[in-house]
């Protein structure tokens, strides 16, 4: 299962280190950040079932078997330190926490998604959530802080 799990997690790694050009160039607008995010994810998730169920898979495996969480743990990191130049420049104080919140959110969408399909599933359940969660962490950037302005 450890192997098999390093393999789905280099393979979404080289997947997400496709995208992180992208994010990085989209970085100053929230509302194109989540559609790169959104089209991402329905392209290697949802499009490819097979990939998403063993993602899913392998989540809930990481639940049952310790051995398995290592593996995870360590990809989740590697996956997050990919992204996080883009998060920073989107405006993220905490690019770690919210690669996690944003990655979590996906997953629980997408497993919904594998589960009950829906044909209008990006346009009206993962574009929309994925604005709101973006357009939240752009937010944090210092001149967005209604708190900060005096």
């Amino acid at each position: 299962m450890c192997a098999v799990a390093e393999d789905v997690c280099r393979r979404i790694a080289n997947h997400l280190a496709l995208i992180t050009p992208k994010l990085e160039q989209c970085a100053d607008d929230a509302d194109q950040f989540a559609t790169v995010l959104a089209e991402h994810n329905i392209k290697y998730m949802v499009n490819d079932r097979a990939m998403g169920m063993a993602i899913t898979e392998l989540t809930l495996a990481g639940a049952r078997d310790e051995a398995l969480r290592g593996v995870l743990v360590k990809w989740g990191k590697m996956d997050a330190s990919l992204t996080r130049n883009s998060f920073l420049k989107l405006g993220s104080t905490d690019p770690d926490l919210d690669y996690a919140f944003v990655l979590n959110s996906l997953g629980g969408l997408i497993m919904a998604q594998l589960a009950i399909p829906r044909r209008d599933f990006e346009a009206r359940i993962l574009r929309p959530s994925l604005l709101r969660l973006v357009r939240s962490i752009a937010s944090e950037k210092p001149n967005n802080r209604s708190r900060d302005i005096s």
